[in-house]
C-alpha cells in the first residue's frame, strides 16, 4: 500500500513540475515578444521624435516626463491619452498595428509632436 502512495506521489510531483516548466517557458517567450520602447517628454520635444515599431505585434511604450509638470501623451489615430506626471515614468500598451505613420503630442503643450512609425518586417 504504501509503495502505490509513494508512486503517485512522485507522478504528482512529476505533473506539477512539468507544468510548471511549461508555464515559465510560455511566459518567457511572450515576454521575447512584447518589447519595451521608451520615449521621454522634454519642455520643447519627444525624444526620439520618431519612435518605431513593428506592425502586427502589442508593444509597450515607457513614457518618461522629464518636464516640471505634468504631460499628457495624447493620439486620436491611436484612441490613447496618458497624463504623466512630473519626473515619473508609465507604461502604454499600442497595437497591434499596421505600417504607417501615427501623430501624438503633448496636450498640455501642443507644439510638442511626435510620430510612431510602424513598419512591417523587413523594412
Amino acid at each position: 500500500m504504501k509503495s502505490l502512495q509513494r508512486r503517485r506521489f512522485i507522478q504528482q510531483g512529476i505533473a506539477c513540475a512539468t507544468g510548471a516548466l511549461f508555464a515559465a517557458a510560455g511566459s518567457t517567450a511572450l515576454a521575447a515578444e512584447s518589447a519595451t520602447y521608451a520615449l521621454t517628454i522634454h519642455d520643447d520635444k519627444f525624444e526620439p521624435e520618431t519612435l518605431q515599431v513593428p506592425a502586427g505585434k502589442r508593444v509597450k511604450i515607457a513614457i518618461t516626463n522629464a518636464r516640471k509638470s505634468p504631460s499628457e501623451f495624447e493620439s486620436a489615430e491611436l484612441s490613447r491619452e496618458k497624463i504623466v506626471p512630473a519626473g515619473l515614468t508609465l507604461d502604454l500598451w499600442i497595437g497591434p498595428l499596421k505600417p504607417g505613420k501615427y501623430a501624438f503630442f503633448d496636450d498640455f503643450n501642443p507644439a510638442v509632436k511626435g510620430w510612431i512609425e510602424v513598419t512591417a518586417k523587413g523594412q
